[in-house]
């Protein structure tokens, strides 16, 4: 299995059901309130971040941070990794938390 599909089933996984632990903490009511809107929100920012096709690097002796990979076609790849990502992780979410409300 290529690593960034396991990447991807991973954190489909992982987001709902830390937000459903959140929820039954005192601590943080706003995740019951808004669960729905945060793990779509946690969703698209982990999807675009898991996508970013950018690598860079920092030489410490001259003090220059080099960015690669800022180019259309990276960017349009980027576009569909992310929105394949987050297609995973609303079916996760979809099947296990709502499922589980059923």
């Amino acid at each position: 299995m290529p690593i960034d599909v396991l990447v991807n089933l991973v954190v489909a996984a992982a987001t709902p059901a830390l937000l459903e632990r959140l929820k039954d903490r005192p601590w943080a009511p706003f995740v019951a309130r808004h669960s729905r809107r945060l793990n779509r929100a946690t969703a698209v920012a982990t999807a675009i971040l898991t996508a970013v096709g950018v690598s860079w690097t920092f030489d410490q002796e001259i003090g220059r941070l080099t960015i690669d990979g800022l180019l259309w076609p990276n960017m349009l790849d980027l576009g569909l990794r992310a929105a394949a990502s987050f297609a995973v992780q609303e079916l996760s979410y979809r099947q296990v938390v709502d499922r589980g409300r059923g």
